[in-house]
């Protein structure tokens, strides 16, 4: 490509990205030195723009319910960022450092420095993505190596890789090699997007030593050296931090550009500084400020002419960051900005009015065209967002639109319009990590389509694009605490907007103590809310307590998220989330009251949903949407994905991507369930492909599974077939127990169920435990006992679990349901015994998980999928069992069960958490297994007592499970949620554990019960 089409090409890419006031872009050529210049070819380059830090790497990425601020940023967020910076006028930007590895980090923070010649290839994917966009958009990018401070990682953590003090960085030959293996790794690396060396790449400016640096001068020699003699094409800036130019800086034949660092109490002081410090290096070498700040508009604007005037080669204030992949921007309130000052957001918004933000930007713009003799332009209208996918009609997000002021919400019931404006001048900077905008006007009940359009002085944006159907459950009163308007009344309470760090960037809270108390009254029946807190010390529940007439109020259970991540540099506070479903029907009034030192920031809660009654039309839909699920997205996939063609049976591993993983070993569970699945799924619609995976799942656990000579199936092949693990887990002969009999139910195969009968043999001569009931759970391959309850936890004092005794349950329902045999009963009708007086705790209603061999629980923890599984499996097994005594029993328990995860498990998104202790939720993930699990269990307990929540919960649940489970992209269902239906990558596709037994189960079970309530 010749370079006139290359910069047509750049110039297009460009003018699409950020509009048609920017349509140029791309360099011919890298900054160089004339005299005290800058020069870019014959021109001078001068310029004010803004230090942009997290360009490359995220230090504030603070939800409320997550622990890591870092994280990397992606290509929407680069490009937010360097747009914003072309709008304003500006031509460079500078960096933080490259991130080093700390004694203390946690495998979920990215660095870029790993260890001395050790290097994160995901962080550096980040900034070369920083470079691409870049040289799309015409922006050159400063790179300092290494940080003084302790914010990243630095100079004190190249010393720690050898046991050596901070102080030696500066002198010790072995630390300064290190440092010179960065060095030359990111000098020599090649762009993964570009396909260009960093050394030979135009869009950076140049290479700075480092971050505000106290080096003698003979390091900044040495090293200023090492870079020349590595890369001939940019320009090194001392990294030295002064307000006042050293005379060694100066005079250094190998530093090419000199910089200073000002925040002033004084601006007068700082204007006279940088005024001595540019006539030092008149004729000498280019001079320009690196950072400064923290100071009013008017001595910006004095400064900023001083700049103009007198030659600098430019300026660039503290600090700009950008809008964030998940809606709204990324905030850092400044620790020695006076709790004023604030990173600031172009354009400039009513946020940032105790800074001045919007005229202070108006003044950087106007100034970046004033350097370069250029008069400011129009601005362009913004180019349409990016409207994220919407779980609830109260939390809807968008990617926003650089140099946009605001947008406009518009809402239809069917995509094609019409439009209704919902919600207008909307800013997306008023309110840190919170969800941009929430639909109150919403009928409960109906579904709804979404779009956003951007506006600015310029004009209005196109419409973004459409998400929906959108299922309005409840409407959801939200308070910011920005004022106490909201409150039925308060007591004891004053507003905060002070130490917004500490607060993960929150701007507006209720400060209160012991007793203090603030109380909502209820537009409607409450569905549930959500108190968002912060504990400046230790942490005291919060009580929560309603009201039907506002006098006498009755408490009520709420449990808990905790989110501290440790006080880290900021000094943070301990975040906790306070989440209850458990309000009474005629509550009309909600209460909250202080037992310690906190603050709220935040308090959601939902109302109305009783009203949104499914008629059949709705379960109609629930029922379609579920059978398109099974037979497109989860037996589809393993039909077509997951059959080993070369060594028989099915891949025992495979990645989100669906990337094979060569050579995994293959698991009986995975084997058994796929087994089950598809014998269900043909018994369900005869399709032949059903039948015929069923028939090679069999013949795979036949031939290479079945243990010929001692009974029973191996718990783990390798590839080839070949026994890897013999053991002989009940977990997974339960597993084979369930499918064959199931196999037999679709086929009439008598061996099948004869394999059955004696796998139920063999597990009750050798694992039963006589005398206190249930199962021991892990034998070796001839039945002899195993030294450790491997399965359980890896603790041997593990004798007995509930997951085991769970499966065996339903093992032994389907063993029963084929064979009518009266030692089969007695068994099933022992471990419903045994579920309900033993592993139900009467108190909670929930399952204890782990036991000694006398039934005591030996470990305090709550899994909510098992929870809401066990909820329906106990009633399948007593329906089979026949006995009119135990179903009676049983089935007020499972409501009693399904009861207890929805007020204390289910969260308002629909989504299922994993797991707690004392109602402190200390696993919020939500993955796949248990979302299938609820949907049923819901269902299971609506039938069971009519109670409205149970349905509308099971088809919220259905929602979530679609908007953030399922794989649109490569098939199947996500191992868990990572927000907004993005992968985890850390989460495999097929595994031992991971098969289309939970949800293809689920989808079955939820296609039969809405039948049988639609014919109800």
């Amino acid at each position: 490509m010749t370079r006139g089409a290359l910069a047509i090409t750049i110039a297009l890419a460009f003018a699409i990205s950020v509009g048609p006031a920017w349509a140029e872009s791309g360099f011919e050529n890298f900054v160089t030195c004339s005299g005290d210049k800058l020069m870019a070819g014959e021109r001078e380059l001068r310029f004010v723009s803004f230090n942009i830090p997290n360009l490359h790497y995220v230090e504030d990425n603070m939800p409320f319910d997550q622990t890591n601020a870092w994280r990397l940023p992606d290509e929407f967020e680069i490009t937010d960022a360097l747009c914003s910076i072309r709008q304003m006028g500006g031509q460079v930007v500078r960096l933080y450092t490259l991130s080093v590895r700390k004694p203390d980090d946690n495998r979920a923070v990215p660095r870029h420095v790993l260890g001395p010649g050790k290097f994160n290839e995901d962080a550096f994917r980040a900034l070369d993505k920083v470079l691409e966009v870049a040289n799309r958009t015409g922006v050159r990018v400063i790179i300092p190596f290494v940080d003084n401070w302790v914010w990243w990682g630095g100079i004190k953590e190249y010393a720690g890789f050898r046991g050596k003090a901070k102080e030696k960085f500066w002198s010790d030959p072995e630390i300064i090699a290190d440092f010179k293996k960065t060095i030359h790794y990111v000098i020599n690396r090649t762009n993964t997007y570009t396909g260009v060396r960093y050394r030979d790449d135009t869009a950076i400016f140049g290479w700075e030593t480092g971050n505000e640096l106290q080096c003698p001068p003979r390091w900044t020699h040495e090293i200023a050296g090492y870079i020349k003699s590595v890369d001939k094409n940019h320009l090194v800036i001392d990294g030295f931090f002064t307000s006042v130019l050293r005379d060694e800086s100066i005079n250094d034949p190998l530093v090419d550009v000199v910089t200073t660092h000002h925040y002033p109490k004084n601006a007068q002081q700082m204007i006279e500084q940088v005024r001595a410090n540019r006539e030092r290096t008149k004729g000498k070498k280019p001079y320009f400020v690196g950072e400064f700040g923290f100071i009013e508009t008017p001595d910006v604007r004095r400064f900023l002419d001083m700049v103009v005037d007198e030659g600098v080669c430019g300026a660039l204030i503290w600090s700009l960051r950008y809008r964030s992949r998940d809606g709204g921007f990324y905030w850092h309130s400044e620790p020695f900005g006076g709790d004023k000052y604030k990173a600031y957001h172009w354009p400039g918004f009513a946020s940032g009015d105790t800074y001045d933000e919007r005229n202070l930007l108006k003044l950087v713009r106007e100034k970046a065209f004033a350097i370069q003799r250029r008069r400011s332009p129009k601005p362009a209208a913004p180019n349409a967002p990016t409207l994220l996918p919407i779980a609830d009609v109260s939390a809807i997000s968008w990617q926003g639109s650089a140099g946009a002021t605001s947008y406009t919400v518009e809402r239809s019931k069917t995509p094609d319009g019409p439009w209704k404006v919902v919600g207008k001048d909307i800013s997306d900077a008023e309110l840190p990590y919170r969800p941009l905008f929430n639909d109150k006007s919403v009928d409960v009940g109906e579904t709804y389509y979404y779009r956003v359009k951007a506006r600015n002085s310029a004009g209005t944006s196109k419409a973004s694009n459409i998400v929906g159907p959108v299922r309005a459950h409840q409407v959801t009163l939200v308070d910011e605490m920005i004022d106490y308007s909201l409150m039925q009344s308060h007591g004891g309470l004053s507003l905060d907007t002070k130490s917004t760090r500490k607060a993960k960037e929150d701007m507006n809270r209720v400060a209160g103590s012991r007793g203090s108390f603030l109380t909502y009254k209820l537009g409607a029946q409450g569905d549930f809310c959500r108190v968002f807190c912060f504990f400046p010390g230790e942490v005291s529940a919060m009580s929560f307590s309603a009201s039907a007439g506002g006098e006498t109020f009755a408490p009520i259970s709420a449990s808990s998220i905790h989110y501290y991540g440790g006080e880290g540099e900021y000094g943070y506070w301990k975040p906790v989330l306070y989440q209850s479903r458990a309000i009474p029907d005629k509550a009309k009034f909600l209460k909250v009251e202080f037992t310690t030192e906190a603050q709220i920031s935040r308090v959601e809660i939902g109302y109305g949903g009783a009203k949104s009654l499914m008629d059949k039309r709705n379960i109609k839909k629930f029922e379609d949407s579920t059978r398109k699920e099974l037979s497109e997205n989860i037996l589809g996939f393993w039909i077509k994905y997951c059959q080993d063609d070369e060594h028989g049976g099915f891949i025992g591993r495979m990645s989100n991507d669906r990337t094979i993983i060569p050579n995994a070993p293959k698991g009986l569970v995975l084997n058994a369930r796929i087994l089950w699945t598809y014998s269900a799924a043909y018994r369900f619609e005869k399709r032949d492909e059903y039948l015929q995976i069923a028939k090679r799942a069999y013949d795979y656990l036949m031939r290479y599974f079945w243990d010929r000579e001692h009974g029973g199936a191996y718990w783990m092949l390798d590839y080839r077939g070949n026994p890897q693990d013999d053991s002989k887990e009940i977990y997974g002969q339960s597993f084979v127990v369930y499918a064959l009999c199931e196999y037999y139910l679709t086929t009439g195969d008598s061996e099948a169920l004869d394999k059955a009968k004696k796998l139920f043999r063999l597990i009750e001569t050798n694992c039963h435990d006589a005398a206190n009931k249930g199962y021991f759970e892990t034998f070796s391959r001839d039945w002899s006992p195993a030294d450790r309850a491997r399965l359980a936890t890896g603790d041997e004092a593990e004798k007995k679990t509930m997951n085991t005794h769970l499966h065996l349950l339903e093992a032994y329902t389907n063993l029963y349901r084929v064979w009518k045999d009266e030692k089969v009963k007695q068994r099933l009708a022992e471990l419903i015994e045994v579920f309900a007086t033993r592993i139900v705790n009467p108190q909670t209603r929930r399952f204890e998980l782990f036991f000694d061999e006398k039934w005591n629980s030996t470990k305090e923890v709550i899994s909510f999928g098992h929870d809401i599984e066990g909820s329906w499996l106990l009633c399948e097994a007593a329906e089979v069992l026949g006995d009119e005594h135990v179903i009676r029993r049983i089935r007020p328990l499972a409501v009693k069960m399904a009861e207890a995860a929805y007020e204390a498990g289910f969260d308002v998104d629909g989504g299922l958490f994993y797991e707690a202790e004392h109602d402190k939720i200390t696993d919020d993930q939500k993955h796949w297994w248990p979302q299938a699990e609820t949907v049923v269990g819901f269902l299971n307990a609506y039938q069971l007592s009519h109670e409205q929540r149970f349905l509308e919960a099971a088809m919220l649940n259905w929602e979530f499970i679609q908007a953030q489970i399922v794989d649109n992209k490569y098939g199947e269902w996500l191992g868990r949620s990572a927000g907004q239906g993005e992968p985890d990558p850390r989460t495999l596709k097929v595994s031992e554990w991971k098969a289309p037994y939970h949800n293809g189960r689920a989808c079955l079970e939820v296609i039969r019960r809405l039948q049988e309530i639609q014919r109800q």
